[in-house]
């Protein structure tokens, strides 16, 4: 079935110029770090050598974000019980109205080493104001967008906030836990304890 998907797909890229006549992929966000995992490019795909999302054409009767997930399990091996959350984000449509590509931000708690595929030659976690040089015209297309850019600050301040992390880069008091609250609790009723217990009165001194 796949062999058939790829024969249409490259009919698509024959008319348009890209693979399939509608694709989908994503980023993934770690709130851990607030970092981006990007997929460079191998010299087996269109576009080689470049940054870009996981992604790829979606197939018959297939939803985008569905193929988004799918791409991204195929090329990281990152599975739907790895995701926090999966957030629908900027969709290209080239200029002739002949291609359509949906981008999403799949976000995870913690970063993790990505199981690639022949697609790709590496990857790399970075931060959404620090990306390489090297960008694929869609991953730009996707980073540019207002949409994207919105969506990407709100996980950002997100990810601060659950590091202790001010605006400026430094480092806020976190809000203590239930499980903190009730130690400190305990510690400080141990030490009003100890300052109420009595003391021993003093002896007097024997004489010779």
């Amino acid at each position: 079935m796949d062999n058939d998907f790829d024969a249409l797909h490259s009919e698509a890229f024959i008319e348009t110029g890209f693979w399939g006549r509608k694709g989908a992929g994503c980023v993934v966000f770690a709130l851990s770090t607030g970092k981006l995992l990007l997929a460079h490019r191998s010299d087996l795909v269109l576009e080689p050598n470049t940054w870009g999302t996981w992604g790829g054409a979606i197939d018959p009767k297939e939803d985008p974000k569905k193929a988004a997930l799918r791409e991204l399990s195929e090329e990281t091996g990152i599975g739907a019980a790895d995701h926090n959350r999966v957030i629908e984000s900027y969709v290209f449509n080239s200029p002739d109205g002949g291609f359509r590509y949906h981008n999403f931000i799949v976000v995870v708690d913690e970063e993790f080493e990505p199981d690639l595929n022949w697609e790709s030659q590496g990857s790399d976690w970075v931060a959404p104001d620090d990306l390489p040089a090297d960008l694929h015209p869609g991953l730009a297309a996707f980073m540019s967008s207002d949409i994207a850019q919105q969506q990407l600050s709100a996980l950002v301040a997100e990810s601060n906030g659950l590091n202790g992390v001010a605006k400026g880069g430094e480092e806020v008091d976190q809000p203590l836990s239930a499980v903190e609250r009730f130690k400190m609790t305990l510690l400080a009723i141990d030490e009003e304890l100890k300052q109420e217990q009595p003391r021993p009165s003093s002896l007097p001194r024997l004489g010779r």
